[in-house]
């Protein structure tokens, strides 16, 4: 099963085709839809997502996770030292997607999970390009402006700094360029407030960056939990045998993995954990495991195995 996905035969595109019809099942039908995006500044008092109609928010819901995909697949296939990925990628991803859905989702919770991928998407130009002032300033506006949209991508300030460590060619120019990114945003926001005396609004903006609660895993968040430091572990024997490129990468991301994990061990950022999130890290480091392995038995039993976990998470919903 495992070289019919590396062929990308047509067998391999109709269970990437059942994967997609299980994820659309968990959204429209059988998912529980969480309307109270607590931690969104745009949604709470700009947008008023919940007198949206549902089935509207749940196909926007659907889109942003399609997009997820095409985002996903981008980054792993530039970073990716396996010529033929196949569709092995798209199959990890969205059974760990349908893993995150087995709790309640949310607008806000997709949407961290896809601007993560927007942030980390960006990195790869930076890393291409002589000049990189331009690409950190870009960072930092996106960032800003992805806190508005979710509280909970604030997890992502020490990742971006990191980064600067990274993929930074001039590291004051560029330190600078992030510092002017992080704040025009929030002087445009400001300006525009003030002018319209709407003073207010940005009292609420500040206090819906306190909403952070103790709390603890529970349940089935610790088999989220433990599949992806189990990933961690598995590839970060792997990282080695990476191209300078993509092991910069996936530095990168070992750091969004302590960061995030951290948090969601812990905390609820404005009432919402990262599931999504979580699993998006979780698939990026079990791909490389995957495609080390020699034994295709063992392959075939980690396919399979991910595909009777994608019908449990669509049919048993945990609160």
């Amino acid at each position: 099963m495992f070289k019919l996905f590396e062929k990308e035969s047509i067998i391999a595109y109709l269970f990437f085709s059942l994967l997609i019809l299980l994820i659309g099942l968990k959204v429209f039908f059988i998912g529980e839809l969480n309307l109270d995006n607590e931690g969104s500044f745009l949604f709470n008092h700009i947008i008023d997502s919940t007198s949206w109609n549902i089935n509207v928010l749940k196909g926007l819901i659907f889109t942003i996770v399609l997009f997820c995909f095409y985002f996903f697949s981008l980054l792993y296939k530039h970073f990716s030292y396996h010529s033929k990925a196949g569709l092995v990628f798209q199959f990890v991803f969205g059974v760990n997607t349908l893993l995150a859905f087995i709790f309640p989702y949310s607008l806000e919770h997709v949407l961290v999970g896809f601007l993560f991928l927007i942030l980390s998407l960006s990195l790869i130009h930076t890393d291409q390009r002589k000049d990189t002032v331009a690409n950190f300033f870009n960072l930092g506006f996106v960032f800003t402006v992805s806190i508005f949209i979710s509280s909970s991508m604030i997890f992502f300030l020490l990742p971006i700094i990191f980064a600067l460590v990274i993929f930074g060619k001039s590291r004051f120019r560029d330190l600078l360029a992030l510092i002017i990114g992080f704040f025009s945003p929030l002087v445009i926001l400001t300006s525009i407030l003030v002018l319209f005396n709407l003073e207010s609004v940005f009292i609420k903006l500040i206090s819906s960056y306190f909403l952070v609660s103790y709390n603890l895993l529970s349940n089935w968040e610790w088999l989220l939990f433990g599949i992806a430091v189990l990933s961690a572990f598995l590839t970060f024997p792997i990282v080695n045998s990476f191209t300078i490129n993509t092991r910069k990468f996936y530095i990168y991301l070992f750091f969004c993995f302590l960061s995030v994990l951290s948090v969601y061990l812990l905390f609820n950022v404005a009432g919402n954990k990262a599931y999504f999130l979580v699993m998006i890290l979780a698939s990026f480091y079990l791909l490389p495991f995957l495609f080390e392995i020699r034994s295709y038995r063992t392959k075939n039993f980690l396919l399979f195995f991910g595909l009777i976990m994608a019908f449990f998470a669509t049919f048993v919903q945990f609160k």
